[in-house]
């Protein structure tokens, strides 16, 4: 699934959908914002913040595909 995806319209007329990112790239952004939040967590981490971010996206995912 796309999310965001941009309506492209041609020279012609003719209408696409084109684009977005993914649902689970979205949740991975909103849970690295929660996690770079933390006072905690210092600014040197980028890598342990994307790992984290997309293991909980991971998880909801799984969650709302099982729940």
């Amino acid at each position: 699934m796309s999310l965001f995806p941009e309506r492209i319209v041609d020279d012609k007329g003719s209408a696409k959908i084109e684009g977005g990112i993914s649902e689970r790239d979205y949740l991975a952004v909103i849970c690295a914002n929660g996690i770079l939040a933390n006072p905690e967590t210092g600014p040197n981490v980028p890598f342990y913040v994307a790992e984290q971010a997309y293991r909980v996206a991971d998880a909801l995912m799984a969650y709302r595909k099982n729940g």
